[in-house]
Protein backbone atom coordinates (compact mmCIF):
# COMPACT_ATOMS: atom_id res chain seq x y z
CA UNK A 1 0.00 0.00 0.00
CA UNK A 2 2.86 2.38 0.71
CA UNK A 3 4.36 1.60 -2.68
CA UNK A 4 1.04 2.34 -4.40
CA UNK A 5 0.69 5.69 -2.62
CA UNK A 6 4.31 6.61 -3.37
CA UNK A 7 3.72 5.77 -7.04
CA UNK A 8 0.64 8.00 -7.15
CA UNK A 9 2.56 10.84 -5.50
CA UNK A 10 5.40 10.40 -8.01
CA UNK A 11 2.95 10.74 -10.91
CA UNK A 12 1.77 14.07 -9.48
CA UNK A 13 5.36 15.22 -8.90
CA UNK A 14 6.15 14.30 -12.51
CA UNK A 15 3.55 16.83 -13.64
CA UNK A 16 5.36 19.60 -11.80
CA UNK A 17 8.74 18.45 -13.13
CA UNK A 18 7.41 18.55 -16.69
CA UNK A 19 6.11 22.05 -16.08
CA UNK A 20 9.49 23.28 -14.85
CA UNK A 21 11.21 21.59 -17.80
CA UNK A 22 8.85 23.05 -20.39
CA UNK A 23 5.44 24.56 -19.45
CA UNK A 24 4.05 23.90 -22.93
CA UNK A 25 4.26 20.15 -22.23
CA UNK A 26 1.56 20.28 -19.56
CA UNK A 27 -0.35 23.56 -19.89
CA UNK A 28 -3.69 23.53 -21.70
CA UNK A 29 -6.12 26.16 -22.95
CA UNK A 30 -3.63 29.03 -23.26
CA UNK A 31 -1.95 28.15 -19.99
CA UNK A 32 -5.07 28.19 -17.83
CA UNK A 33 -5.14 24.49 -16.89
CA UNK A 34 -2.55 21.78 -16.38
CA UNK A 35 -2.66 18.23 -17.66
CA UNK A 36 0.26 17.14 -15.47
CA UNK A 37 1.64 13.76 -16.50
CA UNK A 38 -1.84 12.54 -17.52
CA UNK A 39 -2.01 14.26 -20.92
CA UNK A 40 -5.35 15.97 -20.25
CA UNK A 41 -6.59 18.37 -17.52
CA UNK A 42 -9.70 16.31 -16.82
CA UNK A 43 -7.51 13.20 -16.70
CA UNK A 44 -5.39 14.86 -14.03
CA UNK A 45 -8.55 15.83 -12.16
CA UNK A 46 -9.91 12.27 -12.24
CA UNK A 47 -6.59 10.87 -11.09
CA UNK A 48 -6.46 13.31 -8.14
CA UNK A 49 -10.07 12.50 -7.20
CA UNK A 50 -9.52 8.73 -7.10
CA UNK A 51 -6.02 8.90 -5.66
CA UNK A 52 -7.33 10.99 -2.78
CA UNK A 53 -10.06 8.44 -1.98
CA UNK A 54 -7.55 5.58 -2.16
CA UNK A 55 -5.17 7.45 0.14
CA UNK A 56 -8.06 8.37 2.47
CA UNK A 57 -9.10 4.72 2.84
CA UNK A 58 -5.53 3.53 3.42
CA UNK A 59 -4.83 6.30 5.91
CA UNK A 60 -8.15 5.72 7.71
CA UNK A 61 -7.57 2.00 8.30
CA UNK A 62 -3.78 2.01 8.50
CA UNK A 63 -2.94 5.33 10.22
CA UNK A 64 0.58 4.23 11.20
CA UNK A 65 1.73 3.71 7.61
CA UNK A 66 2.64 7.32 6.95
CA UNK A 67 4.31 9.98 9.04
CA UNK A 68 2.67 13.37 9.49
CA UNK A 69 5.06 15.08 7.06
CA UNK A 70 4.37 12.44 4.42
CA UNK A 71 0.61 12.91 4.81
CA UNK A 72 0.93 16.67 4.45
CA UNK A 73 3.10 16.39 1.32
CA UNK A 74 0.79 13.84 -0.32
CA UNK A 75 -2.35 15.87 0.42
CA UNK A 76 -0.67 19.03 -0.86
CA UNK A 77 0.24 17.28 -4.12
CA UNK A 78 -3.31 15.99 -4.56
CA UNK A 79 -5.19 19.22 -3.86
CA UNK A 80 -2.76 21.53 -5.64
CA UNK A 81 -2.83 19.28 -8.73
CA UNK A 82 -6.65 19.09 -8.61
CA UNK A 83 -6.95 22.87 -8.46
CA UNK A 84 -4.28 23.22 -11.15
CA UNK A 85 -6.26 20.92 -13.46
CA UNK A 86 -9.34 23.16 -13.22
CA UNK A 87 -11.58 20.07 -13.28
CA UNK A 88 -14.94 21.26 -11.97
CA UNK A 89 -16.62 17.86 -12.11
CA UNK A 90 -13.94 16.08 -10.10
CA UNK A 91 -13.74 18.92 -7.56
CA UNK A 92 -17.50 18.66 -7.03
CA UNK A 93 -17.26 14.86 -6.77
CA UNK A 94 -14.62 15.21 -4.06
CA UNK A 95 -16.84 17.66 -2.17
CA UNK A 96 -19.68 15.14 -2.39
CA UNK A 97 -17.39 12.52 -0.88
CA UNK A 98 -16.50 14.84 2.00
CA UNK A 99 -20.17 15.62 2.74
CA UNK A 100 -21.45 12.04 2.47
CA UNK A 101 -18.49 10.70 4.45
CA UNK A 102 -19.23 13.18 7.24
CA UNK A 103 -22.94 12.27 7.25
CA UNK A 104 -22.27 8.52 7.22
CA UNK A 105 -19.57 8.54 9.88
CA UNK A 106 -21.97 8.17 12.82
CA UNK A 107 -24.81 6.29 11.18
CA UNK A 108 -24.65 4.58 7.78
CA UNK A 109 -28.45 4.48 7.30
CA UNK A 110 -29.01 8.12 8.18
CA UNK A 111 -26.00 9.12 6.10
CA UNK A 112 -27.31 7.19 3.10
CA UNK A 113 -30.77 8.78 3.31
CA UNK A 114 -29.45 12.31 3.81
CA UNK A 115 -26.92 11.89 1.01
CA UNK A 116 -29.62 10.63 -1.35
CA UNK A 117 -31.83 13.59 -0.41
CA UNK A 118 -28.98 16.05 -1.09
CA UNK A 119 -28.32 14.41 -4.45
CA UNK A 120 -31.99 14.64 -5.46
CA UNK A 121 -32.11 18.30 -4.40
CA UNK A 122 -29.01 19.17 -6.42
CA UNK A 123 -30.51 17.52 -9.50
CA UNK A 124 -34.08 18.82 -9.16
CA UNK A 125 -33.64 22.38 -7.81
CA UNK A 126 -32.64 25.13 -10.20
CA UNK A 127 -29.60 26.75 -8.56
CA UNK A 128 -27.93 29.81 -10.07
CA UNK A 129 -24.40 28.43 -9.92
CA UNK A 130 -23.02 31.30 -11.98
CA UNK A 131 -24.24 33.90 -9.47
CA UNK A 132 -22.89 31.88 -6.54
CA UNK A 133 -19.48 31.46 -8.22
CA UNK A 134 -19.26 35.18 -8.95
CA UNK A 135 -20.24 36.07 -5.38
CA UNK A 136 -17.50 33.80 -4.00
CA UNK A 137 -14.90 34.98 -6.51
CA UNK A 138 -14.52 31.58 -8.20
CA UNK A 139 -15.70 32.63 -11.66
CA UNK A 140 -12.28 32.11 -13.26
CA UNK A 141 -11.70 28.64 -11.78
CA UNK A 142 -15.25 27.47 -12.54
CA UNK A 143 -15.15 29.03 -16.03
CA UNK A 144 -18.65 30.44 -15.57
CA UNK A 145 -18.93 31.39 -19.23
CA UNK A 146 -19.27 27.67 -20.04
CA UNK A 147 -21.33 26.55 -17.04
CA UNK A 148 -24.70 26.86 -18.73
CA UNK A 149 -23.53 24.60 -21.54
CA UNK A 150 -21.63 22.33 -19.18
CA UNK A 151 -18.44 22.74 -21.20
CA UNK A 152 -20.16 20.98 -24.11
CA UNK A 153 -21.47 18.15 -21.94
CA UNK A 154 -25.09 19.25 -22.34
CA UNK A 155 -24.64 18.96 -26.11
CA UNK A 156 -23.05 15.52 -25.66
CA UNK A 157 -25.88 14.37 -23.40
CA UNK A 158 -28.63 15.53 -25.76
CA UNK A 159 -26.91 13.84 -28.69
CA UNK A 160 -26.56 10.61 -26.70
CA UNK A 161 -30.29 10.54 -25.86
CA UNK A 162 -31.08 11.20 -29.51
CA UNK A 163 -28.99 8.17 -30.57
CA UNK A 164 -30.25 5.94 -27.74
CA UNK A 165 -33.79 6.10 -29.11
CA UNK A 166 -32.60 4.33 -32.27
CA UNK A 167 -31.68 1.16 -30.37
CA UNK A 168 -33.03 1.52 -26.85
CA UNK A 169 -32.76 -2.01 -25.45
CA UNK A 170 -29.64 -3.68 -26.82
CA UNK A 171 -27.45 -0.86 -28.18
CA UNK A 172 -25.12 -0.99 -31.15
CA UNK A 173 -22.09 -2.81 -29.70
CA UNK A 174 -18.91 -1.97 -27.80
CA UNK A 175 -17.14 1.25 -28.81
CA UNK A 176 -20.21 2.41 -30.73
CA UNK A 177 -20.16 5.65 -28.72
CA UNK A 178 -16.68 6.51 -29.98
CA UNK A 179 -17.76 5.70 -33.53
CA UNK A 180 -20.97 7.75 -33.57
CA UNK A 181 -19.40 10.80 -31.91
CA UNK A 182 -16.51 10.61 -34.36
CA UNK A 183 -18.92 10.47 -37.29
CA UNK A 184 -20.67 13.61 -36.03
CA UNK A 185 -17.57 15.48 -34.89
CA UNK A 186 -18.08 18.56 -37.08
CA UNK A 187 -21.73 18.97 -36.16
CA UNK A 188 -21.02 18.64 -32.44
CA UNK A 189 -17.91 20.82 -32.43
CA UNK A 190 -19.90 23.67 -33.95
CA UNK A 191 -22.19 23.42 -30.93
CA UNK A 192 -19.26 23.63 -28.51
CA UNK A 193 -18.69 19.93 -27.81
CA UNK A 194 -15.31 18.22 -27.59
CA UNK A 195 -14.61 14.55 -26.99
CA UNK A 196 -17.03 11.75 -26.27
CA UNK A 197 -20.27 11.29 -24.31
CA UNK A 198 -18.69 12.51 -21.04
CA UNK A 199 -21.00 10.19 -19.10
CA UNK A 200 -20.23 6.55 -18.29
CA UNK A 201 -23.89 5.57 -17.97
CA UNK A 202 -24.89 7.08 -21.31
CA UNK A 203 -21.86 5.41 -22.92
CA UNK A 204 -22.90 1.99 -21.60
CA UNK A 205 -26.48 2.65 -22.69
CA UNK A 206 -25.39 3.57 -26.22
CA UNK A 207 -23.08 0.57 -26.53
CA UNK A 208 -25.09 -2.19 -24.83
CA UNK A 209 -28.61 -0.80 -24.53
CA UNK A 210 -30.81 -0.43 -21.47
CA UNK A 211 -30.33 -4.11 -20.61
CA UNK A 212 -26.57 -3.65 -20.56
CA UNK A 213 -26.92 -0.50 -18.46
CA UNK A 214 -28.99 -2.37 -15.86
CA UNK A 215 -26.40 -5.17 -15.66
CA UNK A 216 -23.58 -2.62 -15.44
CA UNK A 217 -25.21 -0.78 -12.53
CA UNK A 218 -26.17 -4.06 -10.85
CA UNK A 219 -22.63 -5.40 -11.01
CA UNK A 220 -21.04 -2.32 -9.46
CA UNK A 221 -23.93 -2.01 -7.00
CA UNK A 222 -23.31 -5.53 -5.64
CA UNK A 223 -19.63 -4.70 -5.10
CA UNK A 224 -20.46 -1.54 -3.15
CA UNK A 225 -23.12 -3.38 -1.11
CA UNK A 226 -20.52 -5.98 -0.12
CA UNK A 227 -18.09 -3.22 0.79
CA UNK A 228 -20.77 -1.45 2.88
CA UNK A 229 -21.00 -4.51 5.13
CA UNK A 230 -17.43 -3.83 6.26
CA UNK A 231 -16.99 -0.08 5.95
CA UNK A 232 -19.13 3.03 6.32
CA UNK A 233 -16.97 4.59 3.56
CA UNK A 234 -18.53 2.41 0.84
CA UNK A 235 -21.61 4.54 0.18
CA UNK A 236 -19.80 7.91 0.29
CA UNK A 237 -17.34 6.54 -2.27
CA UNK A 238 -20.22 5.19 -4.38
CA UNK A 239 -21.99 8.59 -4.41
CA UNK A 240 -18.77 10.38 -5.35
CA UNK A 241 -18.00 7.86 -8.13
CA UNK A 242 -21.51 8.26 -9.53
CA UNK A 243 -21.10 12.04 -9.58
CA UNK A 244 -17.71 11.76 -11.26
CA UNK A 245 -19.09 9.46 -13.96
CA UNK A 246 -21.96 11.80 -14.71
CA UNK A 247 -19.39 14.12 -16.31
CA UNK A 248 -16.74 11.62 -17.47
CA UNK A 249 -16.74 8.03 -18.76
CA UNK A 250 -13.75 6.53 -16.96
CA UNK A 251 -15.73 3.73 -15.27
CA UNK A 252 -16.30 1.90 -18.56
CA UNK A 253 -12.56 1.34 -19.07
CA UNK A 254 -10.82 -1.42 -17.12
CA UNK A 255 -7.22 -0.60 -18.04
CA UNK A 256 -6.99 3.07 -17.16
CA UNK A 257 -5.40 4.70 -14.08
CA UNK A 258 -8.86 5.48 -12.71
CA UNK A 259 -10.93 2.27 -12.63
CA UNK A 260 -7.88 0.39 -11.34
CA UNK A 261 -7.72 2.68 -8.30
CA UNK A 262 -11.43 2.14 -7.62
CA UNK A 263 -10.90 -1.63 -7.75
CA UNK A 264 -8.02 -1.26 -5.28
CA UNK A 265 -10.33 0.66 -2.94
CA UNK A 266 -13.07 -1.97 -3.22
CA UNK A 267 -10.54 -4.76 -2.66
CA UNK A 268 -9.51 -3.10 0.59
CA UNK A 269 -13.10 -2.56 1.72
CA UNK A 270 -14.42 -6.01 0.77
CA UNK A 271 -11.49 -8.25 1.72
CA UNK A 272 -8.94 -6.46 3.91
CA UNK A 273 -10.52 -4.09 6.44
CA UNK A 274 -13.59 -3.94 8.62
CA UNK A 275 -15.07 -1.27 10.87
CA UNK A 276 -15.04 -1.96 14.59
CA UNK A 277 -18.43 -2.78 16.17
CA UNK A 278 -18.37 0.62 17.91
CA UNK A 279 -20.85 3.11 16.44
CA UNK A 280 -18.21 5.82 16.48
CA UNK A 281 -16.12 4.05 13.81
CA UNK A 282 -13.06 5.65 15.35
CA UNK A 283 -11.41 2.34 16.04
CA UNK A 284 -11.14 -0.35 13.43
CA UNK A 285 -9.85 -3.85 13.39
CA UNK A 286 -7.93 -5.39 10.52
CA UNK A 287 -8.81 -8.83 9.27
CA UNK A 288 -6.73 -11.25 7.28
CA UNK A 289 -7.80 -11.46 3.66
CA UNK A 290 -9.21 -14.84 2.79
CA UNK A 291 -6.98 -16.76 0.37
CA UNK A 292 -8.35 -17.04 -3.11
CA UNK A 293 -9.67 -20.49 -4.08
CA UNK A 294 -6.86 -22.75 -5.17
CA UNK A 295 -4.13 -20.79 -3.38
CA UNK A 296 -2.67 -21.59 0.00
CA UNK A 297 -1.66 -18.95 2.51
CA UNK A 298 2.10 -18.53 3.18
CA UNK A 299 1.64 -20.03 6.64
CA UNK A 300 -0.03 -23.15 5.23
CA UNK A 301 2.63 -23.43 2.56
CA UNK A 302 5.38 -23.36 5.18
CA UNK A 303 3.52 -25.90 7.31
CA UNK A 304 3.35 -28.27 4.38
Amino acid sequence: MKAIVYLGAFILVAGYLLFFANPSLVMYNAGGRSSGALGNPNGLGMFCFLFFMLFFVIQHYFPALFKKKERIIILFLIFSSLLWSGSRGQTLSLLIFFVTQFLSKRNKTVGLLLSAAIGIMLVSIDIDIVAIAQALGFEDYLRVETLNAGGGRVVARDFAFEQIQKNFWIGKGFSYTEYIYGQNYLRLSLLGHEGNAHNAFLTVWLDTGFIGLLLFVLGWGILFLKASQNSYLAFPIAFAVMASNMVESWLIGSLNPFTIQLLMILTLLVFIVKDAPSASHKRVRHIRPKPFPGFSSPANALAK
